[in-house]
């Protein structure tokens, strides 16, 4: 992209800059028939599955995000929901819990297996010790018996094993790299195409307003994290829901269900047609 001085002289005399952008819609309208096409259907493919500040800059020729800005784009489109601490009648849910230590706070985000909302968090202030597993055990229950995820990294370890033994239904998510940055992608394709609501929640805004992605040149890595110095508990907790719902044992289990409940139909569909 390159700037050119503008013919006419802008307000007051002083220069203005006009900017030659080369979008899509420029290579696609040079483009002749079928290449057009294939290139539209490329385009669409692209918009489905990048990043919303990775798309832009690629295609839309719009000034990059800043990278560490990384829900930024979405965040009106995320968070537009008003506080609803009650489940949705026979829906199942999944509360993904980030485990904290003398340090950090633990949270809980329930997120919803049919509506994808996420109406209410329970955030455990600091030093609760050996009380946090009958917290995760009472705080999962309300929700229609959900499936608490724990985050086994760190403190969330031993505190898993335990909460196992008061709860029937738990799992453990250990969080790395590729798991965060499907994470990260899954809520904010979800969040652009509406598909994906959270609570509007002071703290868990905030912290999701400062969640950076950062990029290691030695190592060729990203980093996803919040600054020096603030907290990611909101944003952890929804990361191990989002990731277990989409790619961990939950999504498995699901996954099952519906092969199972085809299964079922497709046998049933088989038995009235014998008694045709």
């Amino acid at each position: 992209m390159q700037s050119h001085p503008a013919r006419n002289v802008g307000y007051r005399g002083r220069p203005q800059f006009s900017f030659r952008r080369w979008t899509w819609r420029d290579r696609a309208a040079a483009l002749p028939e079928p290449e057009r096409t294939a290139y539209l259907q490329f385009i669409a493919r692209q918009k489905a599955e990048l990043l919303p500040f990775d798309y832009d800059r690629l295609y839309e020729a719009k000034w990059a995000a800043a990278e560490e800005a990384i829900f930024g784009p979405v965040m009106d489109l995320l968070f537009n929901l008003q506080r609803d601490p009650n489940p949705h009648a026979g829906h199942e849910y999944l509360i993904g819990w980030d485990i904290g230590d003398e340090a950090d706070y633990t949270v809980g985000a329930p997120l919803c297996l049919t509506c994808w909302t996420i109406s209410d968090f329970r955030r455990l202030p600091r030093g609760r010790g050996p009380l946090i597993k009958s917290d995760i055990r009472e705080y999962s229950a309300h929700w229609n018996n959900g499936t608490a995820v724990i985050e086994t990294n760190g403190p969330g370890g031993p505190i898993l094993q335990e909460t196992q033994r008061l709860y029937p239904k738990v799992q453990g998510w250990w969080t790395d790299a590729a798991n965060k940055l499907d994470g990260v992608t899954s809520i904010c394709l979800r969040a652009r195409s509406q598909r994906m609501s959270i609570v509007k929640d002071a703290a868990a805004m905030a912290e999701f307003q400062k969640y950076e992605r950062t990029y290691n040149p030695k190592t060729q890595t990203r980093h996803f994290a919040a600054p020096s110095g603030f907290h990611d508990d909101y944003v952890a907790a929804v990361l191990v829901a989002v990731g277990s719902a989409t790619s961990g044992g939950v999504a498995y289990i699901e996954m099952m269900k519906r092969q199972l409940e085809k299964q079922k139909e497709r046998e049933k569909a088989h038995a009235e047609g014998r008694k045709a």
